[in-house]
């Protein structure tokens, strides 16, 4: 099985499609396990591997011919145990396997995350941003669904194993000081980068995990004064990669350091321009 990065499912075409065609929507569940059953098993962690009970994953299948039909069947659901594992078990139609000019087909396995505290866990809404149009700050964009979905390519009789880690989240305390731009390109940014998401293999990942990687952000945390102090969001009790962005006369240094948090350590940090 491969899967993709997370994404977004777009409600506006939905509702184009309700509007223009012909929208199902179907349970499609097994009783039992068959012989030629398709399986994912694995866990759900969080800071410093400890197992997440009561997160709910499932697997969609979805079908989308223009904007005149599309059809999801909910193929499988399934909740962690105490010990943060879970089964998803589901059988593959004929249908589902096959080409079809004009025809788009996909699999998704999504983890909901509903269930986490957003003051306690690391979440979508905080690896989001809107630009507000009147502000060079951006703004977290609260709308952000708590769950995360990722393309998959199940074979039918196979058998595979995701897991996912979603930290606790601690807010570090971060200054910035002796920001004075010359230029209205000037700039100063920082965030931070920290494991989340599915396991994965991936070379060129900036941190030492086994995971995904989630970031702050984008252009939520970004000086507009002589001293500023952000709160930054970390994974608790897990290597993070902090990132600073220093722009002067249209040139971008970037500043990285790797820094494990912990409850209490490091209380703040000190930058300046």
């Amino acid at each position: 099985m491969t899967y993709g990065y997370p994404t977004r499912l777009l409600l506006g075409g939905l509702v184009l499609l309700a509007a223009a065609g012909c929208v199902k929507e179907k349970n499609d569940f097994m009783r039992e396990d068959t012989p030629d059953a398709t399986t994912i098993e694995g866990v759900v962690t969080t800071s410093g591997g400890e197992p997440l009970a009561g997160v709910e994953l499932r697997v969609d299948y979805r079908k989308h011919v223009g904007f005149h039909y599309a059809l999801t069947r909910h193929k499988a659901r399934a909740t962690t145990d105490a010990d943060g594992r879970y089964r998803l078990v589901f059988a593959l139609r004929d249908g589902e396997l096959q080409e079809e000019e004009g025809a788009e087909r996909s699999f998704s396995l999504t983890v909901d995350l509903k269930r986490l505290p957003a003051d306690r866990y690391l979440l979508p809404v905080d690896q989001s941003a809107v630009l507000a149009p009147d502000s060079p700050r951006a703004e977290a964009d609260r709308t952000a669904a708590p769950q995360c979905s990722y393309l998959i390519r199940p074979e039918r009789n196979g058998h595979d194993r995701l897991d996912f880690r979603f930290p606790r989240k601690r807010m570090l305390r971060i200054v910035l000081t002796g920001y004075e731009p010359a230029a209205d390109s000037d700039r100063f940014e920082v965030g931070t980068l920290f494991p989340w998401g599915a396991a994965c293999d991936t070379a060129d990942k900036p941190l030492d995990t086994p995971y995904g990687i989630g970031r702050s952000g984008f252009c939520r945390y970004v000086a507009l004064r002589y001293e500023e102090a952000f709160e930054v969001p970390c994974a608790l009790d897990e290597e993070n990669l902090l990132r600073i962005e220093r722009t002067r006369d249209g040139r971008t240094a970037t500043e990285e350091q790797r820094i494990f948090v912990t409850a209490h350590e490091p209380a703040e940090l000190l930058f300046r321009y």
